[in-house]
């Protein structure tokens, strides 16, 4: 299993960026974890140098997406 990393290049003074997060529970363990852990994901993410703001969505039982706001 792979996964990608994703880099941007970012004008010289970006006002904002906006990251999207998506979170899917493959099998059950990966479900106990997402819900259990969704809840520190957000409150850390708010708390981080630079984070304007956080919203969480959930898509489905086994999918959540969070966005995050940045300024630079």
């Amino acid at each position: 299993m792979s996964y990608s990393v994703y880099r941007i290049n970012l004008p010289e003074s970006p006002e904002a960026v906006v990251f999207v997060n998506g979170f899917v529970a493959r099998n059950r363990a990966g479900f106990f974890w997402m819900w259990k852990q969704l809840l520190w994901i957000k409150n850390v993410t708010a708390k981080a140098q630079g984070c304007m703001q956080v919203k969480a969505g959930i898509c489905s039982l086994n999918e959540v997406i969070v966005v995050s706001y940045w300024v630079c």
